[in-house]
């Protein structure tokens, strides 16, 4: 049934267009995984793979509409392996990487005893900084 002004679309165009954004879901699936590995692997930078996480989502949304369209047993095994790794990269980025607990002194406590050198390689102290305002910024510098 058409809508008058709205063109139809063939039974065609609308399978062609399934497997199209079925193929998108797994290709932002396996970019981001990709992209990960290429960072760990060969550029040794250890960084959360959040993108990754991100781009399964999309690209699972994306195959969750093509097999609504016109589900095969194919696009639903797809999906569901896809379901899978992106349960994965979001349970290995909330539970087995998730950022430490804050255990520094609160707001307004005192620092604690500490030594650090400076950017010009002097020492510096608690006791230096003390009796005027001061801002301490932590670089960790690159693992």
């Amino acid at each position: 049934m058409a809508i008058e002004g709205i063109p139809s679309q063939t039974s065609a165009e609308a399978s062609a267009a399934g497997r199209r954004l079925f193929r998108l879901g797994w290709v932002l699936l396996l970019v981001g995984l990709a992209i990960y590995a290429i960072q760990l692997f060969a550029l040794k930078q250890y960084v959360v793979p959040w993108y990754a996480a991100i781009l399964a989502t999309i690209g699972v949304a994306g195959m969750l509409v093509a097999v609504v369209q016109r589900w095969t047993v194919w696009r639903l095994v797809g999906l569901v392996v896809c379901l899978l790794v992106m349960a994965g990269e979001w349970l290995f980025l909330t539970v087995v990487t998730p950022a430490p607990a804050y255990q520094g002194p609160g707001i307004g406590k005192a620092l604690p005893e500490f030594s650090a050198i400076d950017q010009n390689g002097a020492t510096v102290t608690r006791n230096n900084l003390l009796g005027r305002p001061t801002v301490l910024l932590f670089f960790r510098g690159h693992w």
